[in-house]
């Protein structure tokens, strides 16, 4: 993570940090298996079912999430926060940054938002 991209991922905890809060415990403001990727506010990580893999050329790692809010509004969380963090929408339900790419699904189960989030290294084209 570039120090501009800390920065900014510093400032975005600080903001989430001054919303007013129904629980008494103080929710995550990012997914614990992946620091720096945010976990919109009222949705829970599903940390055991993450998975993470280390390869020579990058990680791979799923995580997941859950939460009341309607599938539209956490697109809308995602497509908003993740530029800030030097996340680039490339259509699809996809993400590039610094090497790697993410894709990101949303599932309506009962009254449940499932978030999918999965990571993986940057397929090279053969241009690059």
């Amino acid at each position: 993570m570039t120090r501009q991209n800390w920065i900014i991922a510093m400032l975005f905890a600080a903001l989430l940090g001054f919303m007013p809060m129904t629980a008494q415990a103080k929710p995550a403001l990012f997914f614990e298996a992946v620091s720096d990727m945010p976990l919109m506010p009222g949705f829970t990580e599903q940390s055991e079912l993450t998975a993470i893999f280390d390869k020579p050329h990058g990680r791979i790692v799923k995580v997941e999430a859950v939460g009341a809010a309607p599938v539209k509004s956490a697109q809308q969380f995602y497509l908003k926060t993740l530029p800030n963090l030097g996340w680039n929408y490339t259509g699809n339900k996809r993400f590039v940054r610094d090497g790697e790419e993410m894709t990101l699904d949303f599932v309506r189960v009962n009254a449940q938002t499932k978030i999918y989030i999965t990571l993986t290294p940057k397929q090279r084209t053969v241009e690059e």
